[in-house]
């Protein structure tokens, strides 16, 4: 679950810092170069045609960049 997003600036990576969801506690920070935020009651990835550009779906519908 993620705690707080750092937007990217001036070439810089984008932060994500993880908590776990249960307890709270700090779990880990990401560094990428873009995020997708995005909220809704139910996943929604079939038809998006995320296989078209690389993105894949993992088991918990975090998405991720094939590389």
């Amino acid at each position: 679950m993620g705690k707080l997003i750092t937007p990217a600036k001036d070439g810089k990576p984008v932060i994500i810092e993880l908590i776990d969801a249960k307890t709270k506690e700090p779990k880990d920070t990401l560094e990428v170069d873009a995020a997708l935020i995005a909220t809704g009651r139910a996943p929604f990835t079939k038809r998006l045609g995320l296989e078209n550009i690389k993105v894949k779906a993992n088991v918990v519908l975090f998405l991720s960049m094939k590389t």
